[in-house]
């Protein structure tokens, strides 16, 4: 067998393989024919090898792949410049440790959103959330801040929150009509002043012993927003060592 001969059959064969190798490739095309028993040209035999070369390294792929399965159903793929809508669509770059891919919807390509790169974080999420498995959560530890003046007026970032009031001479406490319902505030005279609620205007201040104020050094108070109809009329209840 002459080499010409071997060496169109490897083209052959290469190009064959190319074209099987991947349903995402265009087939290989060469630019010269060459016929059994004819003398090949090196120029016709390295020009045939070039063109499988370059399909096998430089892969054309199709702008739209599909796939399917037993159970039914086609998920096609894209590529990002596709100008209609798709099934899924892969991000041009490569995401990152521990990054998941989230839909830019439309004819967007999807985008990577980084999770964190240990442990199993997990994006912010808007809506609610239903847990099949066995969930471990670390320890939950109130907020606490210190309040050195001897007036203070509440805000919303207080919810939730022990205030600890170190002032010596007495203090006042002035309550937010605006708080909404459920707002839960601890009050902690930790210096020798005590604090006094003063309600402020458009709210109301219940108390089941009359309670107006910390009964002495370490007495804490809880404030309690029962209700808040219209969002300016905050109905507040106090708890607590008072007097």
């Amino acid at each position: 067998m002459r080499w010409e001969f071997r060496f169109s059959l490897i083209v052959a064969v290469a190009c064959m393989w190319c074209a099987a190798s991947s349903g995402a490739n265009a087939q290989c095309a060469v630019p010269n024919v060459i016929t059994n028993g004819q003398v090949a040209d090196a120029n016709q035999v390295m020009g045939n090898f070039n063109a499988v070369l370059n399909c096998i390294t430089n892969p054309t792929p199709v702008p739209t792949f599909q796939l399917s399965g037993p159970g039914g159903g086609v998920i096609t793929l894209r590529n990002p410049a596709a100008a209609t809508n798709y099934n899924f669509n892969f991000p041009a770059t490569p995401g990152g440790a521990g990054d998941v891919l989230t839909s830019g919807g439309g004819s967007n390509p999807q985008t990577w959103t980084q999770t964190g790169t240990s442990g199993h974080s997990l994006p912010f999420l808007d809506g609610g959330n239903t847990w099949s498995g066995t969930q471990t959560f670390g320890s939950v530890v109130g907020s606490l801040s210190n309040q050195a003046g001897t007036s203070y007026t509440l805000t919303v970032n207080d919810c939730g929150t022990t205030i600890r009031f170190s002032a010596s001479p007495q203090i006042t406490l002035t309550t937010l009509n605006s708080l909404p319902a459920g707002c839960a505030i601890a009050v902690e005279q930790a210096g020798s002043g005590q604090v006094v609620i003063a309600a402020s205007a458009g709210s109301t201040l219940h108390s089941a012993h009359g309670f107006t104020r910390t009964a002495t050094q370490y007495s804490i108070l809880g404030l309690f927003v029962d209700s808040n109809v219209g969002g300016s009329a905050a109905n507040f209840i106090l708890t607590g060592d008072g007097a």
